[in-house]
């Protein structure tokens, strides 16, 4: 990942990191991610390049070991979760011109659904159906 600038951070906190700064870093070269997005889905699979991934599983890996994430949960299958709903918000983002929503908080939020999910724990969601 972005090396030395999350080290402190904790892995959620990670994995937003760097989706923020992969948001950044698009935001500022919108031409040309725009064309290498066009480029990916004519000519390739952008979700087979494994780099962008591989990082996120490792993060998830980290996550599982010291307790912060769930272990139950498939690491590589989170990682490509995340890499995939990454490649399409990027996609979404760059069909219209302009920019028809704010990357970094669009991918802060689909990162905020993966990390927490859908299901209301149990005894929660009972207490609101009575």
């Amino acid at each position: 990942m972005f090396a030395g600038q999350a080290d402190d951070l904790g892995p959620s906190d990670q994995i937003r990191h760097y989706l923020r700064e992969l948001a950044r870093l698009n935001v500022e070269s919108r031409p040309e991610t725009a064309a290498l997005m066009d480029a990916a889905m004519r000519h390739g699979d952008p979700l087979r390049g494994p780099a962008l991934e591989t990082d996120l599983t490792k993060t998830v890996e980290h996550g599982q070991q010291i307790g912060e994430l769930e272990r139950h949960v498939d690491a590589a299958v989170a990682g490509r979760l995340l890499a995939a709903g990454y490649f399409a918000t990027v996609l979404r983002w760059v069909h219209d011109d302009p920019a028809p929503f704010d990357l970094a908080e669009q991918l802060d939020d689909m990162a905020s659904l993966v990390l927490h999910g859908l299901v209301i724990a149990p005894a929660a969601a009972r207490s609101r159906e009575g």
